[in-house]
């Protein structure tokens, strides 16, 4: 800007950390792609899957994931058949969640206790998103979240973290403005200190988690399958809803590129933040070659013979044939 403005002619690689519609959920990653800009994290497909809660859950049901039951509708059909969507969301048990289906950071998402409630949740999460989706929520919860690094063809699993919500459910304030009600310590500093940014970094958690060694094994590998399924790439943190009395976990969300890139789930493995971002640079590069040496188009002149029929009128004679 200004007297010292610096255009930058040429990027090598981009790190596409953003949130909400038209950038997380494929659209800026759809663009990189067909300027050819490399990028971290994952393709297009995965992005647009890592934002939609109903894809998401409809392939993590078809692999056999274990999900809480849900049912989702259109905003449309609420307004036009209220009392039919009501009556598919009383085959869930109070209370439950409702979420706008696309959107992500906590956005539009509330308990219901009851009848009114719900439809009170229903009415405002419309106002963000025209597919909504409501959720049975889990007995005696424990949220856990664990981070992927790699591709589909390797991947390896961080820490898991216990997260410690000041609310009902993590809030978007919780996840990206960092409250003065955290408390929680990590790797020797205090949340709020100045070397911590504000938000998930410094939201009060405990790790590793509180889990027996065999729930902490199926969590990771419920991840590394979800991850694989979902075809996604460079860092994404995946969250767990854990039934503290029945031990019973199910596989809740995927961030496919979150915000700290859950560089303090790394940390206490020993993966520092510069070779996390090395890592994440590694398999973007390795991800851009690929995409670029498959074939995407063919040579091929489909307009040849109608040329040589005189164009439509040619069209009478034919017989069903192609090729």
């Amino acid at each position: 800007m200004g007297l010292l403005k610096r255009v930058v002619k040429e990027l090598d690689i981009a790190f596409p950390i953003v949130h909400g519609t038209n950038v997380e959920d494929g659209g800026l990653q759809g663009y990189l792609q067909t300027v050819g800009i490399p990028y971290v994290g994952s393709s297009v497909y995965a992005s647009v899957v890592g934002q939609d809660k109903v894809y998401m859950k409809q392939i993590f049901a078809e692999e056999k994931l274990p999900i809480v039951k849900y049912v989702w509708f259109y905003d449309q059909e609420y307004k036009e058949n209220t009392e039919e969507v009501l009556e598919k969301c009383s085959h869930l048990k109070f209370p439950v969640i409702v979420k706008p289906a696309t959107l992500g950071s906590s956005v539009g998402i509330q308990v219901a206790h009851d009848l009114k409630e719900l439809e009170e949740a229903i009415v405002d999460a419309i106002h963000y998103d025209n597919k909504i989706l409501v959720e049975q929520m889990v007995n005696n919860l424990k949220e856990v979240n664990i981070s992927v690094l790699g591709n589909y063809e390797r991947q390896q699993v961080s820490a898991i973290e216990e997260v410690l919500p000041s609310d009902a459910i993590l809030t978007y304030a919780d996840k990206y403005i960092g409250g003065g009600k955290s408390k929680g310590k990590l790797g020797g500093y205090k949340a709020g200190d100045t070397k911590w940014s504000k938000g998930m970094a410094s939201a009060s958690r405990k790790i590793p988690a509180d889990l027996e060694e065999t729930t902490k094994e199926e969590i990771e590998t419920i991840a590394t399958r979800a991850f694989q399924v979902l075809g996604s790439s460079g860092v994404c943190r995946i969250d767990f809803l854990v039934d503290n009395k029945t031990k019973k976990v199910y596989i809740n969300e995927i961030n496919s590129i979150p915000g700290s890139l859950s560089f303090y789930l790394w940390d206490p493995l020993g993966k520092k933040y510069p070779e996390l971002l090395d890592d994440m640079i590694n398999i973007a590069i390795k991800d851009y070659k690929k995409r670029s040496g498959k074939t995407h188009s063919f040579e091929s002149n489909i307009l040849k013979g109608f040329a040589e029929s005189n164009g439509l009128k040619g069209l009478k004679g034919s017989k069903g044939k192609l090729g």
